[in-house]
């Protein structure tokens, strides 16, 4: 399966240099920056917070694709479905978008902090059922869906190659996500306390 740190790694390594990357609030920024290494901090990032967020994303990120070509969106499925009308751009001669959504099955960001509520997954996570693929192809957006990272290359490929705004759709795990980031952050303490010792 893939998680959210591998795929923001991969992600930065797998892109074509000098193509811009916009990344969208809470977890998809915080994990390039923590994860996507030095091909991840070489690359022009652009990101924002709108209302609760997450607010007019999928807008700016094709506004930002009509003014400077190839972008690419990471983003999660609540920010992508918040601003769904960015679809209306969804045509064969829109703007150059490559949207990668990272779905985790709602606010993946939530799972990572210490929330104790009976009501967590309808207050706080806020599952959608609404499939992702099918409302941009409503808007005439072809898509795929990215089943694992030895996917992930000919994905990309495939979706760079497309005219106008095209969707990936990545599946990951929010809870196993959150306790991977745990682990990974208790190692990098680790080993900066050994160095220090």
């Amino acid at each position: 399966p893939v998680t959210e740190p591998a795929l923001a790694l991969h992600l930065a390594q797998l892109l074509p240099s000098g193509l811009p990357v916009m990344l969208a609030a809470s977890s998809p920024v915080r994990d390039w920056l923590l994860w996507s290494g030095a091909a991840g901090s070489d690359r022009r990032c652009f990101s924002f917070r709108g209302a609760s967020g997450i607010d007019g994303t999928l807008s700016l990120a094709m506004g930002l694709a009509l003014e400077l070509g190839p972008l690419v969106l990471v983003t999660g499925d609540l920010a992508l479905l918040h601003d769904s009308n960015g679809w209306l751009h969804g045509r064969p001669e829109g703007p150059p978008l490559l949207v990668v959504l990272i779905d985790n099955g709602g606010g993946g960001i939530f799972a990572q902090l210490p929330i104790e509520s009976d009501q967590f997954e309808r207050l706080f996570a806020m599952p959608q059922r609404l499939d992702p693929l099918a409302l941009a192809a409503a808007h005439g957006v072809p898509g795929r869906a990215v089943a694992c990272l030895e996917d992930l290359p000919a994905a990309l490929e495939w979706g760079l190659a497309q005219q106008g705004p095209v969707l990936l759709r990545v599946t990951t795990d929010r809870t196993s996500d959150a306790s991977l980031r745990q682990q990974l952050r208790a190692a990098a303490q680790n080993a900066v306390d050994r160095g220090n010792g």
